[in-house]
């Protein structure tokens, strides 16, 4: 609930709802003030007190919500009422004394009818979702299991998976612009636009995690399945020596002879040299491109606090933003064609 009342376009929506409740009960005197009861309105729904009405609307609309056969699915916001005709009493009582003494600030949400509605559709998605789930992994266990290229199977399984995945978001991103289309009220639209994303981010998340897990499956079965097992400790080796090479690490200014020159054998010596990350073989544009992808992910992982809800994620995040440093660090020291050999020297 509070992920949803931060977003600025359910702010927006709670004050018009507000305000044109408060406006019709008033009568048409009170219509030429909305722009200024907008502004008194919009300020209690974005105070701190707020929060705790909007909290207890929301869980009292869930309890109905989850109560198969109850009535209509609406937000009780009368508890805020005191707070406008309060703040409104101190910069404009005359304004103030039009509104009603006492007033209901309810928002409709479902009828019972539609809730009626939302429980059956409930029920078969939660169908098919069971039948699915059971039918593919016996699906992907069993070819699995037939096959006789085994590892070429699973990883298969695991490109299917990241498809599968590429498709949900699809499907999401879909949905959210089918949200907004079925509302006509702009401002409305946005708002439940919004809200759909928060309630789908949790599912975004996830999905993208499984559909990285379903890539390194895929990547790690592919490869075994090519060159069989006894490759991964050489292949192993070969990738940690890779990540040592990669870090960039201050070194000593070492002459040809392999002695230390004079001045940085020096007491207090900086070091000041830089061992440049590996690799550098690539033409730079190719670095370029990579460090570019690789740093995108990175902050949108690290600085995007509604993605980042995972220790998983964040590390990754980290992980990215390393190796589009790397990566940038190689493309700067690489050749600018195919063909022609990288600037000598290992060192910045």
């Amino acid at each position: 609930a509070n992920r949803i009342l931060d977003e600025g376009d359910v702010q927006h929506a709670l004050t018009q709802v507000v305000v044109r409740q408060l406006s019709d009960a008033a009568g048409a005197d009170l219509q030429l003030a909305e722009p200024f009861l907008a502004s008194v309105v919009q300020q209690v729904v974005e105070a701190d007190a707020f929060r705790t009405v909007f909290d207890g609307a929301v869980s009292r609309a869930h309890h109905v919500l989850v109560t198969r056969g109850s009535t209509d699915f609406v937000l009780d916001l009368k508890q805020a009422y005191g707070r406008i005709k309060g703040t409104l009493e101190q910069v404009a009582p005359k304004l103030a004394s039009q509104l009603p003494s006492e007033r209901k600030l309810d928002i409709l949400v479902l009828t019972h009818n539609q809730l009626s509605a939302v429980y059956d559709t409930i029920d078969q998605v939660k169908r098919i979702v069971e039948v699915l789930t059971i039918v593919g992994v016996v699906s992907v266990a069993s070819g699995i299991a037939l096959s006789p290229r085994r590892w070429r199977a699973l990883a298969l399984a695991g490109f299917v998976l990241l498809g599968t995945a590429v498709l949900f978001l699809l499907a999401l991103v879909v949905g959210r612009a089918v949200l907004h289309s079925r509302i006509g009220d702009p401002v409305y639209a946005d708002a439940a636009r919004s809200v759909f994303g928060v309630l789908t981010r949790g599912l975004v998340v996830q999905t993208v995690v499984i559909g990285a897990v379903a890539v390194m499956v895929a990547v790690a079965a592919r490869f075994t399945d090519r060159h069989g097992l006894p490759a991964w400790p050489r292949a192993t080796r070969g990738a940690w020596r890779w990540i040592v090479h990669a870090v960039p690490v201050p070194v000593l200014d070492v002459d040809h002879d392999g002695t230390v020159s004079d001045a940085e054998a020096a007491p207090g010596a900086v070091l000041a040299r830089l061992r440049l990350p590996e690799p550098r073989r690539q033409v730079r544009r190719q670095h370029v491109a990579r460090a570019l992808a690789l740093l995108a992910v990175g902050l949108v992982a690290l600085f995007d606090t509604d993605f980042v809800t995972t220790v998983a994620v964040v590390l990754f995040g980290v992980a990215a933003l390393y190796f589009a440093v790397v990566e940038g660090l190689a493309a700067w020291r690489g050749p600018r064609h195919p063909g022609t050999e990288p600037l000598p020297g290992s060192r910045l």
